[in-house]
């Protein structure tokens, strides 16, 4: 059997969509820090459709104004991101936004919609029991 392990600490869950507002995506995070989430917090905020968000095939102009908005908040965060997070934020944008808001053909960034932050006190083990219910 196989077993799931949702850390402790906050979980983010992350709902975006692209074009025009089809191909629903939701990713979790998970074992975050409350600053940690704060961060995601303030860099989703810039992938809304009026901003950043549903970048299909963006310019490399309008690539790097994403780009130095996200320095711009990977900045005030720099205390709180490892050095390999700040490098792939500000270096690798694009895949480093894909991790929360998913990725879509053609979509630089898709749009953000909405966000759920939980907190996790413990670990949690979600025991896989599926076996339990299939004819044999």
């Amino acid at each position: 059997m196989k077993s799931t392990t949702i850390k402790p600490g906050y979980r983010l869950s992350v709902t975006s969509w692209e074009n025009d507002g089809d191909h629903y995506k939701t990713n979790v995070l998970e074992g975050l820090s409350k600053e940690k989430v704060q961060f995601y917090v303030d860099l989703l905020s810039l992938f809304v459709s009026e901003l950043h968000g549903n970048a299909y095939e963006p310019s490399a102009q309008e690539l790097q104004v994403a780009v130095q908005a996200m320095t711009t908040v990977a900045d005030l965060h720099r205390g709180t991101l490892e050095p390999e997070e700040y490098r792939q934020c500000t270096e690798d944008s694009c895949a480093f936004m894909h991790q929360f808001l998913g990725h879509s053909e053609n979509y630089a960034f898709r749009v953000f919609d909405s966000m759920l932050v939980q907190f996790v006190p413990t670990e949690i083990i979600l025991q896989d029991v599926t076996s339990e219910f299939q004819k044999d």
